[in-house]
């Protein structure tokens, strides 16, 4: 099994932190971004987790695709609606969580988002 990589966009340091060591916890490797400008060095293939603020979801996947860096994007936020939650969909997301969330569910998350259709 591949160890999944996540690029993790927020910039909560303390709710960064959460997630990173949760998912680390489950053998992930994840590197935090705090301010957009910094995701050009993201890895290829890894998965986005990008909290929904500030027009960050569509910032983030414009950006991804200028850089040709091929990741999906999964949104989160806290109490989002569902205008939001179809907002970020619109923009590219392929997935939305609401936090707080678990490692479990980020990871079902990811693993439905890089998983092949049939």
């Amino acid at each position: 099994m591949t160890r999944l990589k996540f690029t993790l966009v927020d910039r909560d340091a303390v709710r960064a932190a959460v997630i990173s060591a949760a998912l680390s916890r489950q053998g992930c490797r994840v590197t935090v971004v705090q301010e957009l400008i910094e995701l050009g060095g993201s890895p290829s293939r890894s998965i986005a987790l990008v909290a929904d603020e500030d027009g960050a979801i569509s910032d983030v996947v414009e950006r991804l695709k200028q850089a040709r860096i091929a990741a999906k994007v999964i949104a989160f936020g806290e109490r989002p609606s569902s205008h939001q939650i179809v907002k970020a969909m619109a923009a590219g997301a392929v997935d939305y969580l609401q936090w707080p969330c678990d490692a479990h569910s980020i990871l079902a998350a990811a693993d439905a988002a890089t998983t092949p259709a049939d």
